[in-house]
Protein backbone atom coordinates (compact mmCIF):
# COMPACT_ATOMS: atom_id res chain seq x y z
CA UNK A 1 0.00 0.00 0.00
CA UNK A 2 2.84 2.25 1.20
CA UNK A 3 4.32 1.18 -2.45
CA UNK A 4 1.42 2.28 -4.53
CA UNK A 5 0.93 5.49 -2.79
CA UNK A 6 4.42 6.55 -3.14
CA UNK A 7 3.94 6.14 -7.02
CA UNK A 8 0.71 7.87 -6.82
CA UNK A 9 2.52 10.84 -4.46
CA UNK A 10 5.07 11.13 -7.46
CA UNK A 11 2.79 11.05 -10.35
CA UNK A 12 0.79 13.93 -8.95
CA UNK A 13 4.12 15.78 -7.98
CA UNK A 14 5.17 15.23 -11.67
CA UNK A 15 2.41 16.79 -13.50
CA UNK A 16 1.39 19.20 -10.81
CA UNK A 17 -1.83 17.31 -9.48
CA UNK A 18 -2.90 19.33 -6.49
CA UNK A 19 -5.69 17.41 -6.00
CA UNK A 20 -5.75 13.50 -5.26
CA UNK A 21 -8.46 11.25 -4.43
CA UNK A 22 -7.59 7.71 -3.43
CA UNK A 23 -10.17 4.80 -2.68
CA UNK A 24 -8.76 2.46 0.11
CA UNK A 25 -10.58 -1.06 0.86
CA UNK A 26 -8.34 -2.58 3.21
CA UNK A 27 -7.46 -2.26 6.71
CA UNK A 28 -5.92 -4.21 9.68
CA UNK A 29 -5.74 -4.08 13.52
CA UNK A 30 -2.40 -5.78 13.58
CA UNK A 31 -0.01 -3.18 15.91
CA UNK A 32 3.02 -3.31 12.94
CA UNK A 33 0.68 -2.81 10.46
CA UNK A 34 -0.96 0.06 11.97
CA UNK A 35 1.90 1.61 12.73
CA UNK A 36 2.85 1.08 9.25
CA UNK A 37 -0.61 2.52 8.20
CA UNK A 38 0.04 6.28 10.43
CA UNK A 39 3.40 6.45 9.01
CA UNK A 40 1.58 6.36 5.23
CA UNK A 41 -1.60 8.76 6.21
CA UNK A 42 1.51 10.92 8.02
CA UNK A 43 3.89 11.33 4.76
CA UNK A 44 1.06 12.21 2.49
CA UNK A 45 -0.01 16.13 1.86
CA UNK A 46 -2.77 16.90 3.71
CA UNK A 47 -3.93 19.61 1.41
CA UNK A 48 -3.25 17.15 -1.39
CA UNK A 49 -4.61 13.97 -1.06
CA UNK A 50 -8.08 13.24 0.30
CA UNK A 51 -8.53 9.08 1.56
CA UNK A 52 -11.42 7.54 1.44
CA UNK A 53 -11.32 3.83 3.60
CA UNK A 54 -13.89 1.16 3.30
CA UNK A 55 -13.54 0.23 7.05
CA UNK A 56 -13.95 -3.29 8.67
CA UNK A 57 -14.93 -3.51 12.02
CA UNK A 58 -13.65 -4.98 15.52
CA UNK A 59 -15.58 -6.23 18.31
CA UNK A 60 -14.11 -4.66 21.77
CA UNK A 61 -14.40 -8.00 23.88
CA UNK A 62 -14.57 -5.97 27.34
CA UNK A 63 -17.17 -3.42 26.47
CA UNK A 64 -18.78 -5.16 23.59
CA UNK A 65 -18.35 -2.09 21.67
CA UNK A 66 -17.87 -1.98 18.16
CA UNK A 67 -14.72 0.15 16.41
CA UNK A 68 -13.56 0.78 12.73
CA UNK A 69 -9.85 -0.62 12.08
CA UNK A 70 -7.31 1.23 10.67
CA UNK A 71 -7.20 3.52 8.79
CA UNK A 72 -10.66 4.46 8.82
CA UNK A 73 -10.07 5.25 12.47
CA UNK A 74 -8.31 7.91 11.75
CA UNK A 75 -11.18 9.89 10.68
CA UNK A 76 -11.68 10.60 13.91
CA UNK A 77 -8.79 13.01 14.07
CA UNK A 78 -7.74 13.61 10.58
CA UNK A 79 -9.52 15.73 8.19
CA UNK A 80 -8.44 14.61 4.74
CA UNK A 81 -9.40 10.51 5.79
CA UNK A 82 -12.93 10.04 5.14
CA UNK A 83 -14.25 6.70 6.53
CA UNK A 84 -17.19 5.31 4.90
CA UNK A 85 -19.64 3.28 6.47
CA UNK A 86 -22.81 1.25 4.63
CA UNK A 87 -26.29 1.91 4.09
CA UNK A 88 -28.88 -0.99 2.95
CA UNK A 89 -31.59 -0.68 0.13
CA UNK A 90 -34.63 0.85 2.60
CA UNK A 91 -31.96 3.70 3.46
CA UNK A 92 -30.85 2.50 6.73
CA UNK A 93 -27.58 2.16 8.87
CA UNK A 94 -26.28 -1.59 8.62
CA UNK A 95 -25.10 -3.77 11.92
CA UNK A 96 -22.65 -3.29 13.57
CA UNK A 97 -23.75 0.30 14.50
CA UNK A 98 -26.69 -1.07 16.70
CA UNK A 99 -23.53 -0.99 19.74
CA UNK A 100 -21.12 2.14 18.79
CA UNK A 101 -21.37 4.79 21.14
CA UNK A 102 -20.60 8.46 20.21
CA UNK A 103 -16.92 8.54 20.78
CA UNK A 104 -16.66 5.34 18.29
CA UNK A 105 -19.19 6.98 15.44
CA UNK A 106 -16.41 9.71 15.26
CA UNK A 107 -14.76 6.76 13.14
CA UNK A 108 -17.35 6.60 10.56
CA UNK A 109 -17.69 9.94 8.73
CA UNK A 110 -20.79 9.04 6.59
CA UNK A 111 -22.44 5.96 5.22
CA UNK A 112 -23.33 5.41 1.83
CA UNK A 113 -25.32 2.48 -0.07
CA UNK A 114 -23.50 -0.52 0.18
CA UNK A 115 -25.94 -3.40 -0.60
CA UNK A 116 -26.84 -5.64 -3.39
CA UNK A 117 -24.53 -3.33 -5.37
CA UNK A 118 -23.69 -4.49 -8.84
CA UNK A 119 -20.35 -4.80 -9.54
CA UNK A 120 -17.04 -7.15 -11.10
CA UNK A 121 -16.94 -10.21 -8.72
CA UNK A 122 -13.37 -12.48 -8.45
CA UNK A 123 -13.37 -15.14 -10.93
CA UNK A 124 -11.40 -17.63 -12.80
CA UNK A 125 -10.98 -15.82 -16.24
CA UNK A 126 -10.30 -19.35 -17.59
CA UNK A 127 -13.57 -20.83 -16.53
CA UNK A 128 -15.93 -20.17 -19.56
CA UNK A 129 -19.07 -21.06 -16.88
CA UNK A 130 -17.50 -18.28 -14.26
CA UNK A 131 -20.12 -15.53 -13.10
CA UNK A 132 -17.76 -11.98 -13.58
CA UNK A 133 -20.47 -9.24 -12.39
CA UNK A 134 -22.96 -9.73 -9.72
CA UNK A 135 -24.33 -8.53 -6.66
CA UNK A 136 -22.15 -7.51 -3.33
CA UNK A 137 -22.80 -5.79 -0.29
CA UNK A 138 -20.24 -4.15 2.22
CA UNK A 139 -18.27 -0.99 2.93
CA UNK A 140 -16.00 -2.09 -0.09
CA UNK A 141 -19.32 -0.72 -2.42
CA UNK A 142 -20.24 2.16 -0.29
CA UNK A 143 -16.90 3.89 0.04
CA UNK A 144 -16.43 4.21 -4.11
CA UNK A 145 -19.76 6.07 -4.08
CA UNK A 146 -18.32 8.75 -1.78
CA UNK A 147 -14.77 8.65 -3.71
CA UNK A 148 -16.73 9.53 -6.89
CA UNK A 149 -18.90 12.20 -5.71
CA UNK A 150 -15.53 13.66 -4.04
CA UNK A 151 -13.81 13.87 -7.45
CA UNK A 152 -16.92 15.23 -8.86
CA UNK A 153 -17.20 18.05 -5.78
CA UNK A 154 -13.31 19.13 -6.91
CA UNK A 155 -14.22 18.80 -10.50
CA UNK A 156 -16.87 21.67 -10.30
CA UNK A 157 -14.45 23.79 -6.96
CA UNK A 158 -10.88 22.44 -7.35
CA UNK A 159 -9.42 25.43 -5.20
CA UNK A 160 -11.39 23.52 -1.96
CA UNK A 161 -8.83 21.69 0.74
CA UNK A 162 -9.85 17.83 1.03
CA UNK A 163 -11.30 18.96 4.56
CA UNK A 164 -13.51 21.67 2.88
CA UNK A 165 -14.79 18.79 0.47
CA UNK A 166 -14.89 16.29 3.67
CA UNK A 167 -16.92 19.05 5.09
CA UNK A 168 -19.42 20.42 2.23
CA UNK A 169 -19.90 16.19 1.80
CA UNK A 170 -21.06 15.74 5.02
CA UNK A 171 -23.20 19.02 5.47
CA UNK A 172 -25.07 17.67 2.61
CA UNK A 173 -25.32 14.00 3.94
CA UNK A 174 -28.69 13.46 4.86
CA UNK A 175 -29.35 12.39 8.54
CA UNK A 176 -30.88 8.69 8.78
CA UNK A 177 -32.74 7.00 11.98
CA UNK A 178 -30.28 7.57 15.19
CA UNK A 179 -28.70 3.91 15.62
CA UNK A 180 -27.24 3.64 19.00
CA UNK A 181 -27.45 6.73 20.29
CA UNK A 182 -26.07 8.00 16.99
CA UNK A 183 -27.11 10.08 14.11
CA UNK A 184 -25.40 8.54 10.94
CA UNK A 185 -25.49 10.33 8.14
CA UNK A 186 -25.73 9.11 4.39
CA UNK A 187 -24.16 10.08 1.29
CA UNK A 188 -25.74 12.54 -0.76
CA UNK A 189 -24.51 13.31 -4.40
CA UNK A 190 -26.67 16.53 -5.09
CA UNK A 191 -26.19 18.38 -2.32
CA UNK A 192 -22.93 17.85 -1.93
CA UNK A 193 -22.63 19.35 -5.67
CA UNK A 194 -24.59 21.78 -4.70
CA UNK A 195 -22.66 22.86 -1.65
CA UNK A 196 -19.66 23.48 -4.02
CA UNK A 197 -21.39 25.61 -6.76
CA UNK A 198 -19.18 28.71 -7.61
CA UNK A 199 -20.87 31.15 -4.85
CA UNK A 200 -18.09 29.58 -2.97
CA UNK A 201 -15.25 31.55 -3.83
CA UNK A 202 -11.55 30.21 -4.01
CA UNK A 203 -10.29 30.43 -0.54
CA UNK A 204 -13.37 30.93 1.48
CA UNK A 205 -13.83 28.98 4.44
CA UNK A 206 -17.39 29.73 4.70
CA UNK A 207 -19.10 26.40 3.22
CA UNK A 208 -23.04 27.47 3.49
CA UNK A 209 -25.41 26.25 0.83
CA UNK A 210 -26.20 28.29 -1.74
CA UNK A 211 -29.74 28.38 -3.85
CA UNK A 212 -29.53 28.84 -7.12
CA UNK A 213 -32.61 29.98 -8.65
CA UNK A 214 -33.24 27.53 -11.80
CA UNK A 215 -32.44 29.48 -15.14
CA UNK A 216 -30.04 31.52 -13.20
CA UNK A 217 -26.98 31.23 -15.78
CA UNK A 218 -24.95 33.73 -14.71
CA UNK A 219 -24.77 32.72 -11.03
CA UNK A 220 -23.90 28.79 -12.01
CA UNK A 221 -21.34 30.25 -14.36
CA UNK A 222 -18.32 28.48 -12.70
CA UNK A 223 -15.44 30.71 -11.15
CA UNK A 224 -12.21 28.86 -11.68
Amino acid sequence: VEEALDVIAEYARDRGISRVVVNLSLGSTIEEEVESLQTMIDSLDADTFLLCCAPDFWKDGATGEWHADHPSAYAATRDHVISVGESDVDDKVRTPFETMTLADAKEITLVAPGEDAYTTLRHDPSDAAATAYGEADGTSMACPMVAGVASLMWSVSPWLTPAQIRSCMVEAAVELDEVGGVTFRRLEAEGALLAVRADIKRGTTDLAFVDVAAGDEERKAIEM
